[in-house]
């Protein structure tokens, strides 16, 4: 944030996830972007996150541009855990004091339930627990540099294995390889994927 521009500020609250989810004892934060790309731009970050009197909340103060230059700005709502299991749900406009009314809006990570191990064969089954039919799944097998392949589940599906890559591809570059596990509710008509997402669950993809 530049000093020169001029900030408004907004405070509200919101429920913590419900019980049983696995991010409910994360760090929770909001954010002010744009759907204008999947970059990102910050345009509002919080300045203050504290629990509420209840216990069952988090209290927030955020400050944001006073004139946003987007037409289509998104507030990211977000508890991510310390070993990076995460919940996300994203809201169209600025900030505002009450956008999410219940526990159960959060969504929660799937469970990795095959393989057991924290190292298996690239080609192995997966199976996931705790699948939400409304948000589907995605594995992203990701190398050092970033995302190799996408697989993605039909809703409700708990089941899947990386196939061989197809002939011809290059995988002299696939090292440090693993493969994460995302769940996310699409998001129509935006250029942001997921409305809400959640995951995180990571295992080493030998070759």
């Amino acid at each position: 944030m530049s000093v020169g521009l001029p900030l408004t500020t907004v405070s509200g609250s919101f429920p913590l996830p419900a019980d049983g989810n696995p991010v409910q004892m994360g760090y929770p934060g909001v954010v002010v972007t744009t759907d204008e790309s999947t970059a990102r731009a910050r345009v509002g970050l919080t300045t203050e996150m504290a629990p509420a009197a209840t216990g069952t909340r988090f209290d927030f103060t955020v400050a944001q541009l006073a004139t946003l230059d987007t037409s289509s700005p998104v507030t990211v709502y977000y508890i991510e855990t310390v070993d990076r299991l995460y919940a996300e749900i994203d809201v169209d406009g600025a900030a505002t004091s009450d956008a999410i009314h219940a526990s159960s809006d959060w969504p929660a990570p799937p469970s990795l339930v095959a393989p057991a191990a924290d190292t298996a064969p690239l080609h192995d089954p997966i199976e996931l627990g705790g699948v939400d039919p409304a948000l589907p799944v995605r594995l992203t097998l990701l190398g050092q540099y970033g995302a190799l392949w996408y697989l993605d589940l039909p809703p409700g599906g708990t089941t899947a294995s990386f196939p061989d890559p197809p002939a011809g591809t290059d995988t002299s570059g696939w090292t440090s390889t693993t493969i994460r596990v995302d769940a996310c509710e699409p998001w129509p008509g935006h250029t942001i994927r997921c409305r809400r997402e959640a995951g995180g669950r990571t295992f080493d993809a030998t070759p």
